[in-house]
């Protein structure tokens, strides 16, 4: 079969258009399929073991392996037609994914071979984002957005593995999904001379609230200030008190970066923040900020969180019987 070259086709920029060489050696690419189900199709008879074929909807190159077992997955592994064997992924990173700036993930409604750039065309998995852009992760400060729950663990890049270079910052953020909306009826401040078992420590009063905050489904959520002196400051209602009052744990406000509570008369949200049923882990010298993402895991022994230097987590929840591993220079809002 002969080789075809594909010029600047973005999918394989290694490719020189001339000679049809790959720049960073190895076989070069013989021609482009359009996604996973059209490689699939392809008649392999023809093919000699080692082909490379490159992909556009991942922007990544496939090599033929007559001698593959492994699983078929649709992403990273697919079966070859005729004669046996797999077509493999290379993890090929291309310079598109090393420059995005902002990424969608979608358990629910999201696809491996969408681009990933809007809610409407997210990637399926967080191994996919890992994937696209490779082990030392973007160029840019880049924001992944969890937008569905998801059952994996949320795993770093790497992050630079230049001297003297900065490594760009990887945000990953939830959603938050408002579940209810009142106003503050009623305070009693915060009083740190006060036992921490004391009824009158940091509560307040919705007096609109039908029945009870337990009855709402209130406790242990997280609640953010919509209007008042520090709109947009956001703590947790941590016991329902009874007459429609509960305890709240100081609230945050980023904006002025202080400690402060509500209000009479400020109106307030209380939101549900995106699951993740798995672990986090920062892992090299990446720059993470973790934010608004409820993390729980189904093993009891397992260490949910494990965080290190150059690590922030921002209005982060960690629930049920687990591990919170933080090391040295980390930071937690």
């Amino acid at each position: 079969m002969s080789v075809t070259t594909v010029g600047t086709d973005r999918y394989n920029p290694r490719v020189d258009p001339v000679s049809g060489s790959s720049g960073g050696g190895g076989t070069a690419v013989m021609f482009a399929v359009q996604n996973v189900a059209a490689i699939g199709a392809l008649d392999t008879t023809p093919f000699q073991d080692g082909s490379v074929v490159g992909m556009r909807s991942v922007l990544d190159n496939w090599q033929l392996n007559r001698e593959s077992v492994l699983a078929p997955d649709g992403i990273t592994v697919v079966a070859a037609l005729n004669l046996g064997g797999n077509w493999e992924r290379q993890y090929t990173t291309n310079a598109e994914w090393k420059n995005r700036t902002v990424w969608y993930v979608d358990a629910v409604a999201g696809n491996d071979e969408n681009d990933g750039a809007t809610a409407l065309t997210a990637l399926r998995t967080i191994a996919e984002w890992r994937r696209r852009v490779g082990r030392d992760g973007a160029v840019v400060n880049s924001t992944v957005n969890i937008v569905s729950n998801i059952s994996e663990d949320v795993v770093s890049t790497e992050g630079s593995h230049v001297a003297n270079t900065v490594t760009p910052r990887v945000t990953f953020i939830g959603v938050r999904t408002t579940v209810y909306s009142g106003t503050v009826s009623a305070v009693t401040a915060y009083d740190p001379a006060l036992p921490a078992g004391s009824g009158t420590m940091g509560n307040f009063s919705d007096a609109g609230i039908p029945v009870s905050f337990t009855a709402s489904g209130l406790v242990d959520k997280m609640m953010v200030l919509t209007s008042g002196a520090h709109v947009g400051a956001v703590g947790f209602i941590t016991k329902d008190l009874g007459a429609k009052t509960a305890r709240f744990s100081p609230l945050w406000d980023n904006a002025n970066d202080i400690n402060c509570e509500p209000a009479v008369n400020d109106t307030y949200d209380v939101v549900t923040l995106t699951t993740v049923t798995g672990s986090f882990e920062k892992v090299g010298s990446a720059v993470v900020l973790v934010q608004d993402l409820r993390f729980t895991s189904s093993s009891p022994s397992a260490d949910v969180m494990l965080c290190s230097g150059r690590t922030t987590l921002r209005y982060v929840e960690c629930t049920g019987d687990i591990g919170l591993v933080v090391h040295q220079g980390a930071e937690a809002d």
